[in-house]
């Protein structure tokens, strides 16, 4: 499901001619958004300038799960058609993992395991992603429009399930809408900042 949070709507009470023409002329002059957050805040919403997707919190704070034996990491990360019963098969992992079949029943090792976990559950519940579509959706940021038009100022929420999970951002639309969220954001008393470099992190 995507839905398309406007901030052109009049119920956003928050926009208007000159404030658009203020973050237009600044985008245009310097090439980046224009954001304005509080001086005392206590969340930081990460603009990933790869995706134009929101994060909040630190990929390096997710609370993984134990690792799983190497058997079950086998089955459910190297793909279809390996068996670890199948000499051809045992002989693929030990060439490519370095893994004995007297290992398959122990842990598999935690760096492997880390490594695939945020690459194939990169947008499960317990992550940054994640965990930034479940603040600014339950904001009350202005109305909802069912659209998949990337159009306007505003934001993209995408809530839909994969063979991993659940997946869930929130997009940006256009630079200015980082500017219009920060706005709201601070509007609505929200403890918030937004930012778009790591190193203001």
């Amino acid at each position: 499901m995507i839905t398309r949070r406007s901030f052109l709507s009049g119920a956003t009470g928050l926009l208007t001619y000159s404030l658009l023409d203020k973050y237009l002329n600044y985008f245009e002059n310097y090439g980046e958004a224009l954001i304005e957050y509080p001086k005392d805040y206590e969340n930081t919403l990460y603009l990933n300038p790869n995706s134009n997707c929101f994060e909040l919190g630190d990929f390096e704070d997710i609370d993984y799960p134990e690792p799983p034996k190497w058997a079950d990491w086998i089955e459910n990360y190297i793909g279809d058609g390996i068996d670890i019963n199948c000499p051809e098969s045992v002989e693929y992992i030990f060439q490519n993992y370095g893994v004995y079949p007297k290992d398959y029943q122990k842990p598999c090792n935690e760096d492997n395991w880390r490594e695939h976990y945020a690459e194939d559950y990169y947008f499960r519940d317990n992550t940054p992603p994640c965990f930034a579509y479940d603040y600014l959706n339950n904001l009350n940021l202005g109305a909802k429009l069912i659209s998949e038009e990337k159009a306007g100022h505003g934001l993209i929420f995408n809530d839909s399930a994969g063979i991993w999970g659940d997946v869930k951002t929130v997009e940006t639309i256009s630079p200015v809408s980082i500017s219009l969220l920060q706005k709201k954001l601070v509007k609505l008393g929200e403890p918030t900042r937004i930012v778009t470099d790591y190193s203001d992190l």
